[in-house]
């Protein structure tokens, strides 16, 4: 996977985040909230819809999303077809409205 300079300011950025209470807000506040709150507003949207079942926590799912994007890129290992799939197959038949028990 070809690296650019986002990829290594991002882990530089999770490693400090890991040893400081202080720069993990930070970091929080300027990068993630922003992009959570976004995914969190689209999934809404689409249990406004009726796509996904009411009582999913559309949070949560933005939380899985975005720290699965964030491991790979922790780990060096671009996304596959086959991973970016099976998370989202996993993710959507756990909250997909025909799956309601």
């Amino acid at each position: 996977m070809p690296e650019g300079a986002a990829d290594y300011l991002v882990r530089a950025c999770i490693a400090a985040a890991a040893e400081s209470g202080e720069v993990a807000a930070k970091f929080y506040e300027r990068v993630t909230a922003a992009n959570e709150a976004a995914l969190t507003a689209r999934l809404d949207g689409a249990v406004r819809l009726g796509h996904l079942r009411a009582d999913a926590s559309t949070s949560a799912v933005a939380e899985a999303l975005i720290g699965a994007m964030l491991y790979r890129l922790l780990v060096r290992q671009a996304p596959t077809d086959e991973s970016i799939n099976g998370l989202l197959d996993t993710v959507s038949n756990g909250i997909d409205v025909s799956s309601a028990p």
